[in-house]
């Protein structure tokens, strides 16, 4: 139910603004006490030549009275409206218990949008500064996927470039000292090794570059290499998404787009926009501050920005996209301006579709670490020490409740991405154990515990709750602000996806679930305002109606943060 939308045209009658333009001005007042809707009345007052207070007095005064709104007065500048919470309740509730986990779905709309994220460097184990990359793409696409868009989920591996004639030096030369299988992380080490060594000796670098040169030009021994590195990698990879419960449509590469880097240089030469410096093809920026593009090396090797500029198009072709987002760290900030110049000089439109989803750094316990320096903290200790810390917890509380071992995972690993999802995206977030763990403040497990809680009651009411409920018995104000919260649940989803912000439906959840405590703990001071009402079943049925939205859209909303919720805690 469209609150927002019914009042507009509630005033449309008395406003002589467009219904879109009312409901856009439209707020929710900070305290309850002043109404659940308000209209200000500023933007009319030149108009009408009047104090926006007596054009307040005047609107309120002349609306018709409708069953939905159980008052309507002016306070100050503004025309607030009360809502009639049994009213709105069986609109609600109905339509949460028929829909399910479909709730404030939009229908399937046939545009496509294409959502990079992970893209971690094969070779490398996957390390923190992937799990933003991870956490937030992977609710980006289920929020524009609950939105109707044709969603693809695509990794883009970072399998191409020096790096990896690096690493065939590594391998040639200390590869008969790994002992055992060759895991990622003993190919790590090797890289580490190779670091350390090539600061010292400067040609392990020429021969890294050498290496590349023929990995480009289709070496037996380089690709051979290349694809082992490849295979263990993706194996290492697909163990922790599994573990997160994240799936992709498409593996990609830049490896993939080596080759069509000459239809790039080729468009950039022929329109015009290149020029050659010191030897090197380069597409001159727009911004004086910035440095030119690098489309092609001195020696004829191709870039990082040209292949990504290869793959633009080649992505473009395939998918026709509305949307495609990049969800990379915000130091990759000048890399993504110098692709979207350079397509856009090429006069491809899409340019203007392409978006760079930036974010900050991520610490724990105030460390971050690098994987040149092999110091770098992986993933996979994070989310087992995140475990670690839930069970820990269990085990202390002298909880005699038998919470299970996949419930203890959902917990664990549902703390560590709601503790980096609910922070906004382009500030750096730092991880403290025993905050993201606790099952009480603004954490995942608080989340899942209330969600596992509703449900609780609910079995507990035991009967067809929808068929029996008496919705005019919801009349209580921690009732009310539940059921409007549950109905803001379609406008979270929109705002969280049109800013690409998760930490927007994670503050929604938050609040939720807080309303939802309040209203549960009050049964506790009165007997009236229990929720099992045995004496009365008419009642008990309403709010047990009210409490399985809770649990539904609590659990919908934690799905399109990438979070599982145990059915019992």
């Amino acid at each position: 139910m469209n609150l927002k939308l019914k009042y507009a045209e509630l005033l449309s009658n008395h406003v002589d603004l467009a219904l879109d333009e009312i409901k856009n001005l439209i707020e929710i007042p900070p305290d309850s006490k002043m109404g659940d809707l308000a209209f200000p009345c500023f933007s009319l007052a030149k108009k009408l030549k009047n104090s926006p207070v007596k054009i307040a007095e005047s609107i309120s005064g002349s609306l018709e009275k409708l069953p939905l709104f159980k008052e309507v007065k002016n306070i100050g500048p503004y025309v607030n409206a009360f809502v009639d919470p049994s009213f709105i309740a069986h609109g609600i509730l109905s339509e949460i218990a028929e829909n399910g986990s479909g709730y404030s779905s939009q229908p399937e709309n046939g545009k496509n949008v294409v959502v990079d994220f992970s893209s971690p460097n094969i070779a490398k184990p996957l390390a923190i500064h992937h799990l933003r990359s991870t956490m937030i793409g992977n609710s980006i696409s289920q929020l524009y996927s609950k939105m109707g868009y044709n969603v693809i989920k695509l990794n883009y591996l970072g399998d191409w470039g020096t790096q990896f004639g690096k690493l065939i030096v590594a391998y040639n030369k200390w590869g008969s000292e790994v002992e055992g299988e060759l895991t990622i992380s003993k190919i790590n080490e090797l890289y580490v090794k190779f670091s350390k060594e090539s600061s010292e000796d400067n040609d392990l670098n020429d021969q890294a570059r050498n290496w590349f040169k023929k990995l480009e030009e289709g070496n037996a021994e380089a690709i051979k290499l290349w694809k082992w590195f490849k295979e263990i990698s993706l194996i290492e990879f697909e163990k922790i998404y599994k573990k997160l419960g994240i799936t992709f449509d498409v593996y990609g590469g830049e490896s993939e787009h080596a080759a069509s880097f000459l239809t790039v240089v080729e468009k950039c030469e022929s329109l015009g926009i290149s020029s050659i410096s010191d030897g090197a093809l380069i597409v001159e920026s727009e911004d004086e501050n910035d440095p030119p593009c690098l489309i092609r090396k001195s020696d004829g090797a191709t870039t990082y920005e040209v292949r990504d500029i290869a793959a633009l198009l080649d992505r473009f072709d395939k998918y026709e996209f509305v949307k495609m987002f990049y969800v990379v760290g915000q130091e990759q900030a000048l890399h993504f301006k110098m692709l979207k110049m350079v397509v856009k000089k090429m006069g491809l439109a899409f340019s203007n579709d392409c978006e760079h989803i930036s974010f900050g750094f991520m610490k724990f316990q105030g460390k971050s670490g690098s994987t040149r320096e092999g110091t770098a903290i992986l993933m996979e200790d994070v989310l087992n020490t995140s475990v670690a810390e839930v069970r820990k917890r269990i085990s202390e509380s002298g909880s005699k409740r038998n919470i299970s071992e996949e419930a203890i995972q959902q917990i664990g690993i549902g703390a560590v991405v709601f503790g980096d999802l609910s922070k906004k995206r382009v500030k750096d977030s730092e991880f403290i154990w025993e905050e993201v763990t606790s099952f009480e403040g603004d954490t995942g497990p608080y989340l899942q515990y209330t969600q596992a809680r509703c449900l609780s009651i609910v079995r507990k009411s035991n009967h067809d709750f929808m068929e029996q409920a008496d919705f005019s018995g919801l009349t209580e104000d921690s009732e009310k602000l539940v059921l409007l919260k549950l109905n803001q649940f379609s406008e979270a989803i929109i705002n969280s996806a049109n800013n690409c912000e998760p930490s927007l439906l994670a503050n929604y959840l938050l609040e939720l679930a807080k309303f939802t405590n309040r209203f549960i703990h009050g049964g506790r001071e009165e007997h009236s305002k229990r929720i099992l009402q045995e004496s009365n079943l008419p009642l008990q049925s309403a709010r047990t109606a009210l409490v399985h939205g809770i649990a539904i859209v609590l659990k919908e909303g934690l799905r399109l943060l990438g979070i599982s919720s145990p059915e019992e805690m």
